[in-house]
């Protein structure tokens, strides 16, 4: 997006931030593939609705973590359809 952004300031074009909605996409689909899955939960588990495991190392919350938040995406997932 800078790039691009700077090549639009070098043509002396008015808006040097307009993009187009399939440049949006595509910069949200680079953006969402950096959020790491340990991110994810951690943000879960502080919404309350998934059980803390604040007692555990984080090393170990993740790894038993993660089969949680999967049951917890997939009956989501199930209840939106």
């Amino acid at each position: 997006m800078l790039c691009c952004s700077l090549g639009r300031e070098d043509a002396e074009e008015e808006d040097i931030f307009a993009i187009n909605q399939l440049e949006a996409m595509q910069l949200l689909e680079e953006a969402w593939k950096g959020v790491k899955q340990s991110t994810i939960i951690n943000c879960w588990q502080h919404t309350g609705i998934l059980p803390s495991n604040d007692g555990e190392a984080s090393s170990s919350r993740e790894k038993t973590a993660e089969p949680e938040v999967e049951v917890e995406v997939q009956e989501a997932t199930n209840a939106l359809q």
